[in-house]
């Protein structure tokens, strides 16, 4: 990216009278805190320089060139200037300039025809009731105030936010260390699982409840049942429909036990692990 700024640059040409020889005397000048003065045989110089971009070079200068019948004022300003408020500076350093060089004098109305503009924006301001100026200040600090109070509002959601996305980080990591448990799910303790379930339901099972309670994925929990039904623990019950549909609650009788169910440490995990769950439901 560049380091050096946009720029405006402004020229406009002042009828002047020198009476005396060339070149002017400049003595007076040299005292009067201009940056650069150079004389040549058709032109006197002065430069006086305002600020400078982030690199050093002068961005903000007024240049004042005169010569036997005109002065040439420029003016280099940052792009975002006020051009009437940077015209009246260079006016007043002109007229400063003429009267520090003996001999030296302006058409009047032409001086007037470039600073007018100027001093009749400065006069709109000054001119401004007292009441006027103290209601524009009361309304800025109340939109300031204003203002404040929504950044502070901003800030506050900001940090709720911020708690918040902690909190669902968390979850979600919870989240999946419980499926990777599941995933890892013993034939043994899905079996478990699913007669608890069962017994717990009067011998009812819903495929969609028991996979929302316990997360064990619907066709996981199909083979637990199917597992159960094979080694005799369950029978299923007619629900009086043609076809059998998954989703809806299915009859079982409980014919038996799993073998080793009190002495088995993977059913106390089990337990341990699910049984809140299965008893809120």
């Amino acid at each position: 990216m560049s380091l050096k700024e946009k720029t405006i640059k402004l020229d406009f040409s002042i009828p002047i009278f020198f009476k005396g020889s060339w070149p002017p005397d400049t003595s007076l000048l040299a005292a009067a805190g201009f940056d650069s003065i150079s004389i040549s045989s058709r032109a006197l110089k002065i430069t006086k320089v305002h600020g400078t971009d982030l690199v050093g070079t002068p961005n903000n200068m007024t240049q004042i060139t005169i010569q036997k019948g005109s002065a040439t004022i420029t003016i280099l300003a940052p792009s975002q200037t006020d051009e009437e408020a940077a015209k009246m500076r260079a006016i007043l350093i002109f007229l400063r300039v003429a009267r520090l060089i003996p001999g030296l004098s302006a058409e009047l109305s032409k001086v007037s025809e470039l600073i007018l503009p100027s001093l009749e924006v400065a006069n709109s301001i000054f001119s401004s009731s007292y009441d006027s100026l103290l209601k524009r200040h009361k309304d800025l600090e109340e939109l300031f105030y204003e203002e404040q109070k929504k950044n502070k509002q901003l800030a506050k959601m900001s940090e709720e936010l911020a708690a918040s996305n902690l909190d669902l980080e968390k979850q979600v990591g919870e989240l999946k260390e419980w499926r990777r448990r599941l995933e890892t799910l013993p034939d043994e303790a899905l079996c478990e699982l699913v007669l608890d379930w069962v017994n717990t339901h009067r011998g009812t099972f819903s495929l969609p409840s028991f996979s929302k309670a316990t997360g064990v994925p619907p066709a996981r929990a199909e083979e637990g049942l199917e597992m159960l039904l094979k080694k005799g623990v369950l029978r299923r019950l007619k629900s009086g429909f043609a076809q059998e549909s998954s989703l809806a609650e299915r009859q079982f009788e409980v014919k038996g036990l799993l073998p080793g169910r009190a002495k088995d440490s993977i059913y106390r995990w089990l337990r341990n692990t699910f049984s809140s769950s299965i008893k809120n439901k």
